[in-house]
């Protein structure tokens, strides 16, 4: 799966991805990071074949999160404080070893999270589509239909509780997660599904 970032001007969202977290433009409408690509398209003018999921962030692997807080906010990144307002955090229950993660803002403010595994020395690469969803089963159920199977379930501490499943499906990971957003999209900017690899 390919993830879908509209935007208000995607020539000014190419030059984000490039000149701030070092993407690649690999087609008129293509960036890439490692092995993760993103599809680019205008505000409102999303592809035909468009897979509409409750996509909240993406998620690219680092070997070091606070190194990539310091070389990003170097060029101009801006820390996502709906996430991260005090740099990285850590979640210890996540995977093996934990994980140590920082969100940053990207083009139209879209959250991008930048994730170690501790003990992990992968990246940049893909390391999970985020699912932001009331309807977990129903979420679940769908990527299930879709050839994915459940690695992992947690429930983070937190008034209320917030529910976290992964699923992978091939070296797609996706973390499904039931928290309410901090905040409500202002307008129809921002992830708004995936496209299949060969679409």
């Amino acid at each position: 799966m390919i993830p879908v970032l509209a935007v208000t001007d995607r020539e000014a969202a190419k030059r984000m991805l490039r000149d701030v977290f070092k993407f690649e433009q690999t087609s008129p409408d293509r960036m890439q990071l490692g092995d993760q690509a993103v599809m680019l398209c205008d505000t409102g003018a999303a592809p035909a074949d468009l897979v509409q999921l409750p996509f909240d962030h993406l998620a690219l692997s680092v070997v070091d999160a606070d190194a990539a807080l310091a070389e990003f906010t170097a060029r101009g990144a801006e820390l996502d404080t709906a996430f991260t307002p005090d740099g990285p955090a850590e979640i210890p229950a996540f995977w093996s070893n934990g994980v140590r993660f920082v969100f940053f803002q990207g083009p139209d403010g879209a959250p991008f999270e930048f994730c170690q595994k501790l003990g992990d020395e992968s990246g940049p690469a893909h390391s999970h589509y985020g699912l932001r969803t009331s309807v977990l089963d129903q979420t679940e159920g769908d990527l299930l239909a879709r050839g994915a199977t459940r690695v992992a379930r947690h429930v983070l501490p937190g008034t209320p509780p917030v529910e976290v499943r992964f699923l992978k499906r091939g070296d797609e990971v996706f973390e499904l997660f039931d928290e309410v957003p901090k905040s409500a999209p202002t307008d129809n900017t921002g992830w708004i599904g995936v496209i299949e690899p060969d679409a």
